[in-house]
């Protein structure tokens, strides 16, 4: 058995899907396409906690920032598989929210990477560049959940609900009657 290096995602590119890059106010890329390897969720910074999805592309690795939409529809369930995801506009803006990002999110089931490429790329979510503090784009975007080490992500359930541990009751006559007496501006008598 040989030693390999493990791939440090840190040093991979990272891009935004769509909008306009603030500093340079050029467009960003819309679409990119490549071997999905992985997702990590970064620190909460000044506008919450970000997501990076890494592709394994033509050009090498690369990190793309997640919008909520984004962050939705790559699951772990296509991590190895060909992927595409294409920016396709702004959704419609609602009373105290920006417009969301839309994405088409298209996989091939069919073209994916072996199981041992899939084992030596997968993200750890030790790695990874931190996300930039100038980008007020993803304040709406707040991720719930985190990973530990050397995890990568899996759809869980959310918890079942349990029953109450006492039943709720209602006020009593005398509590009733104390607070119809406050409502009509009479003061009960101290007893």
């Amino acid at each position: 058995m040989a030693f390999k290096k493990c791939i440090n995602f840190s040093d991979c590119p990272t891009i935004r899907l769509g909008g306009r890059d603030e500093a340079t106010d050029k467009a960003n890329p819309t679409q990119i396409e490549g071997y999905f390897l992985g997702s990590k969720d970064t620190p909460a910074k000044e506008y919450g906690p970000g997501r990076l999805h890494f592709f394994k592309t033509a050009e090498g690795n690369v990190g793309v920032w997640g919008k909520t939409m984004m962050n939705t529809a790559l699951t772990s369930a296509l991590i190895g598989q060909m992927v595409r995801v294409t920016f396709t506009g702004m959704g419609k803006k609602t009373k105290g929210r920006r417009p969301p990002y839309l994405y088409d999110v298209e996989h091939d089931e069919d073209n994916r990477l072996s199981f041992n490429e899939v084992a030596q790329l997968m993200v750890s979510n030790d790695q990874g560049a931190e996300p930039p503090q100038d980008d007020a784009e993803d304040s709406d975007d707040v991720q719930e959940d985190t990973l530990d080490d050397n995890e990568v992500e899996t759809e869980q359930a959310p918890p079942r609900a349990t029953p109450p541990k006492t039943v709720a009751r209602g006020p009593s006559a005398a509590q009733q009657a104390k607070v119809a007496a406050l409502l009509q501006g009479k003061r009960p008598s101290q007893a």
